[in-house]
């Protein structure tokens, strides 16, 4: 059983050769193009292929910053949970390790997160850290839930649930 990765490589050099068969009238070992204008043809190419790459890089830088823009609908979760935890969003986003505030922060993560469906880097941003820090806020919370639903008791999730509430009056 082949690769299909390589099989398509495979069928994409098929084409290709075919297509110089055409344009050069022969196979490769047919050329009698003078090895300066081979390599003249191999520079075009490799020209053509540096275009390529870097139109490739700009979508994806592109696409980057805008995954890393927070969308108005994070800056309107900050505003309810800032309300609702009686914090501001400047503390939200900020550095403080209070409890009062590294709880209020972790459940807009983990709301950003599972009720926004935003990625670990679009939230990064948005709470200016990393990517690794937004994961560890996500578990956190998601460890205190269920030690919480273990010992019957319901402060986080309803919590969580009140100011996701507020979120879809919003909406």
């Amino acid at each position: 059983m082949r690769d299909p990765i390589v099989q398509q490589i495979i069928d994409q050099h098929l084409r290709r050769a075919e297509e110089g068969r055409r344009r050069f009238g022969g196979t490769m070992d047919q050329n009698t193009m003078p090895p300066v204008q081979l390599i003249k043809e191999a520079i075009e190419e490799a020209m053509d292929l540096c275009v390529y790459l870097q139109a490739a890089v700009a979508k994806l830088e592109a696409e980057r910053e805008d995954a890393c823009k927070p969308p108005a609908d994070l800056e309107r979760l900050i505003r309810v949970v800032s309300d609702y935890y009686q914090v501001t969003g400047a503390l939200l986003r900020g550095s403080s390790k209070s409890p009062d505030v590294a709880l209020a922060r972790h459940v807009a993560i983990h709301i950003g997160r599972t009720k926004l469906g935003m990625t670990y880097v679009a939230l990064g941003a948005a709470f200016n850290r990393d990517r690794t820090s937004i994961l560890h806020a996500c578990r956190r919370i998601e460890d205190r839930l269920l030690w919480q639903e273990e010992r019957g008791q319901t402060d986080l999730a309803e919590d969580i649930e009140a100011i996701s509430e507020q979120l879809e009056w919003q909406w």
